[in-house]
């Protein structure tokens, strides 16, 4: 088995993978799940789908996106799941690009939770004492405009890929792990 191979189908890098993807998705899923109206117009502003699908769309997600988060870290079907998440990164990132082109003005809101965390994080004492790097990091990320551009294409870029290892890693022969 190639280096590479082994590399790739890591259970360790796969464990990796899975962790920063599935708490992703159910964190994610946590601030949709909290303000579905906020989430609702947010959705609108992309002026994708019609009223009625947009409403099942933003009704629906927040829960896909916690199952398959929690299948993708605790589920005997991770790969499953893992595609699954794969398949809604491309169409996250799809839209972002047609919002691009359609030169919209569009808050991306899909994270604030995550973005709010980010900022409690970066501001405790701790973090700003042993990591100040990070800390200035994470407050800088909750700073500012959260538009649609071609850094969030290429943040739902960054996350696409350990999706796609954990989906596509090579299966482990009993004894190489």
């Amino acid at each position: 088995m190639s280096a590479l191979r082994r590399i790739w189908g890591h259970p360790a890098l796969l464990w990796a993978c899975r962790l920063l993807v599935g708490g992703l998705f159910i964190l994610s899923s946590f601030g949709k799940l909290s303000d579905p109206s906020k989430f609702l117009g947010s959705a609108e502003q992309y002026q994708l789908l019609p009223h009625f699908a947009l409403a099942v769309w933003a009704g629906g997600l927040p829960g896909v996106e916690m199952l398959s988060g929690l299948l993708l870290i605790f589920g005997p079907w991770w790969r499953a799941s893992a595609l699954l998440i794969s398949g809604l990164f491309l169409v996250f990132i799809a839209a972002l690009i047609s919002v691009i082109f359609r030169h919209m003005e569009i808050d991306c809101s899909c994270m604030d939770i995550i973005l709010s965390w980010a900022g409690v994080f970066g501001q405790s004492q701790w973090l700003m004492a042993h990591a100040p790097g990070l800390a200035r990091h994470l407050t800088a990320l909750t700073e500012g405009s959260h538009l649609v551009s071609w850094g969030t294409v290429l943040r739902d870029v960054y996350f696409l890929i350990p999706t796609l290892v954990v989906a596509f890693s090579p299966r482990l022969e009993a004894g190489q792990a």
